[in-house]
């Protein structure tokens, strides 16, 4: 969960307790292979590990973990505060809390800096002992970059056309709901100027949950916390102002109590804002009968949706799952049985939950997707089912069927060109083992004697381990119309980074 969080963008991590050279906990919950394999380049995270020697960077007998963080070229942490030596719990926890104190308020104005962060941080508490452990914590990162909190606030200033305030309104299951509000600037005024994507993500009531104590003797603590996601989309705004609407599945706490609706917004320039309001209480049901006895449609894909069944990708991908139904997709987690979730090769004892990877389409609350991280799957032949509910929790399920390959693998699959037979126009389509790599294809054309008649050439950066739109029109290089005939062709790829090169065998194609 925790590497999930992070592919998901989790601003900063977290840990306090056991670890060192290998990782976090004698449960290894996070090691080095894990860090080694994130692939978060676009967001980055911040971590705070108050843990023994995880950034030991200035021992040469060993690569600490907070290097391998640093310095992954796919992902990682953008900057952690971490420890050289060992440290102690006391002050550790002393240390923490007055980071966590800074880091997300702003100082005239401004976000905090990570070297400022770390030096008030250090400087908050006195007494030998305390200094002394400070001591072991560094930087591994840039001092002067700031913690990425929004620019701007979100107002939300009606709930159901009434105007939002201490205690708006309720939101009963199987009814529906609309917000609308602002992006607010430092005056609190409306930002014209804004357009862009709002992400809304609404919870339920708080929940108490406990520790679990694994250890014989250790406490077991309660807490609560937002946990039931409700609704999770995103929706548009135009000059500084936003609405959005949704159904409140029927898998909902029925006690009524404060929900929390968290607002995040961005330009898609540089320029965002953060907002969250709790005017608003959850529960209850509503009066009206919901005709709805069809179950959401479920389309599976791995890496990008150029996939189809049957198809390669490396042993970590990403599933992607789209989802639609009229009245929208239940991800509450409430009720037992009624997650969206993935079932990999049939084994029902390691159930995938995929609620909070899922996210309404923009202005659509009927469709939407689930990005989800697979990961150290074997090569060869697998299958992965995913089951969804609607907020009637009428289910459904998908199935499909892809094939593990390693980096040895040299040979271009499933090549072919569709139409064939053609007349004036065909497309050719493979697949690779070459994923996030731009690199140059070449389709060169032969007739039966063996004579080029026409070479394609062109650069693509392939998401997936699928390229399926490569277009001819049946013309020689002179862009004279080829007589009609039974002609081969191959295909070549070389990856613009590494210099891998991969080829298909010869491949028939008829011209009608």
């Amino acid at each position: 969960m925790l590497t999930a969080n992070i592919f998901k963008g989790q601003l900063t991590l977290t840990y306090l307790g056991h670890g060192g050279f290998n990782g976090w906990a004698q449960e290894r919950v996070l090691t080095v292979p894990d860090i080694q394999r994130m692939e978060n380049i676009d967001a980055l995270t911040l971590m705070v590990t108050a843990t023994c020697s995880f950034a030991a960077y200035d021992d040469p007998a060993i690569t600490s973990p907070a290097e391998f963080a640093i310095l992954n070229p796919k992902g990682g942490a953008i900057a952690l505060f971490s420890t050289t030596r060992p440290v102690f719990t006391s002050s550790n926890k002393q240390l923490t809390a007055a980071v966590h104190d800074l880091m997300y308020r702003k100082k005239e104005g401004r976000n905090p800096t990570f070297g400022q962060i770390l030096t008030e941080g250090k400087n908050r508490h006195t007494g030998d002992f305390f200094i002394e452990n400070s001591r072991k914590f560094t930087l591994i990162g840039d001092p002067s970059q700031a913690v990425a909190l929004p620019k701007y606030n979100i107002v939300t200033t009606t709930v159901n056309g009434k105007p939002a305030t201490f205690d708006t309104d309720t939101l009963a299951a199987l009814t529906k709901v609309s917000f609308e509000g602002i992006i607010a600037d430092e005056k609190g005024e409306v930002l014209e100027s804004f357009n862009g994507t709002l992400f809304p993500t609404l919870f339920d009531k708080k929940v108490r949950v406990q520790t679990l104590g694994n250890d014989p003797g250790s406490p077991i603590l309660s807490f609560e916390v937002f946990r039931n996601i409700i609704f999770k989309g995103a929706a548009t705004v135009r000059n500084g102002r936003w609405t959005f609407s949704f159904w409140v599945p029927k898998d909902i706490n029925y006690t009524i109590g404060k929900g929390r609706l968290s607002l995040y917004a961005s330009d898609g320039s540089g320029a965002d804002a953060g907002g969250v309001f709790t005017g608003f209480s959850v529960g209850g049901t509503g009066e009206g009968l919901l005709a709805d006895d069809q179950g959401p449609d479920i389309d599976l894909y791995m890496n990008d949706e150029n996939f189809v069944f049957g198809g390669i990708t490396n042993a970590n991908p990403v599933l992607l799952a789209r989802l639609r139904d009229d009245f929208g997709i239940n991800v509450t987690g409430t009720a037992v049985g009624h997650d969206i979730t993935a079932v990999v090769n049939g084994d029902n004892q390691n159930v995938l939950i995929l609620n909070e990877f899922f996210e309404a389409a923009k202005d659509d609350y009927t469709s939407g997707i689930v990005r989800f991280p697979l990961k150290n799957l074997s090569k060869g032949r697998q299958s992965i089912t995913v089951k969804a509910w609607d907020i009637s929790n009428n289910s459904a399920e998908a199935r499909t069927e892809f094939v593990v390959v390693g980096n040895e693998n040299e040979l271009l699959r499933h090549v072919y060109n569709y139409p064939n037979p053609f007349t004036t126009h065909t497309r050719f389509m493979f697949e690779h083992d070459l994923p996030n790599t731009e690199f140059d294809v070449t389709v060169n054309i032969y007739s039966i004697s063996g004579k080029l008649v026409k070479s394609i050439t062109e650069v693509r950066n392939s998401s997936g381990f699928r390229v399926n739109d490569i277009g001819w029109n049946g013309r020689d290089d002179f862009d004279s119309r080829l007589a009609k005939g039974v002609y081969l062709y191959k295909i070549r790829i070389q990856s613009k980074d590494s210099g891998l090169v991969r080829e298909s065998g010869f491949e028939k194609l008829i011209v009608l």
